[in-house]
């Protein structure tokens, strides 16, 4: 699974900072089921959030406050960015306790001045 599935979205505006946003990285239930993010028994150990805008450029420093992790979720910190306007796409790096790599992205957070 590359992408967070659904169609939630994230909307930031000026006079946000500091708002905190959760996401769920279930494990699969046994085994042999494909019904999670990641693989049964697994344990997040590590997570990176990087931010993009819609050009590809990065601005993780002025989009992303911070991170934490919290058993199976990524808790990520936002503000809104001084670039301004626009769609957003946040990318996880995940590493769990058997050393293995993920990567998630989570295209919908938008960014909207209200006038």
């Amino acid at each position: 699974m590359s992408d967070f599935e659904g169609t939630d979205i994230i909307q930031l505006q000026p006079s946000d900072k500091d708002i905190d946003f959760l996401f769920e990285l279930p494990k699969c239930t046994g085994v042999t089921a494909n019904d999670g993010a990641l693989p049964y028994g697994s344990t997040i150990t590590d997570a990176t959030v990087k931010a993009y805008d819609e050009s590809g450029t990065e601005k993780t420093a002025e989009l992303v406050v911070s991170t934490g992790i919290d058993g199976q979720y990524i808790n990520v910190r936002l503000q809104y960015p001084t670039s301004g306007n626009g769609r957003y796409t946040l990318t996880f790096i995940i590493t769990i306790n058997t050393g293995g790599i993920f990567e998630f992205v989570f295209t919908r957070v938008y960014v909207t001045e209200i006038r």
